[in-house]
């Protein structure tokens, strides 16, 4: 190890090569397929279910509908969807939080 020089830093020097130039868009940029697009797509789909939940409860109420069976399906799918939505919500809020600790 006696013939490294540690103490001197040529900043000419990089670690990381930056490149010149954008990189090409990947598959998911090129389909259109975003991260804010998945979020809105979880979000409608969400209220899809609360919706297909609320009118199976009502036909059921109304007696249109003889099969408890699909109610209970239609409730807990809505609930998943719910519950999906709330641990997006919560990842992001930690992610955020983590992003905010690191100072610049």
């Amino acid at each position: 190890m006696s013939g490294m020089n540690v103490g001197r830093i040529d900043p000419a020097t990089r670690i990381f090569k930056l490149p010149r130039e954008l990189p090409e868009p990947g598959p998911a940029e090129r389909s259109g397929a975003s991260f804010g697009g998945m979020i809105k797509g979880v979000i409608e789909e969400a209220i899809r279910a609360d919706r297909a939940a609320t009118t199976a409860m009502e036909e059921f109420a109304a007696g249109n509908m003889q099969d408890v069976h699909n109610v209970v399906i239609a409730a807990n799918k809505a609930n998943l969807a719910l519950g999906l939505l709330v641990e997006i919500r919560n990842g992001l809020i930690r992610a955020y939080s983590e992003l905010s600790k690191i100072s610049m």
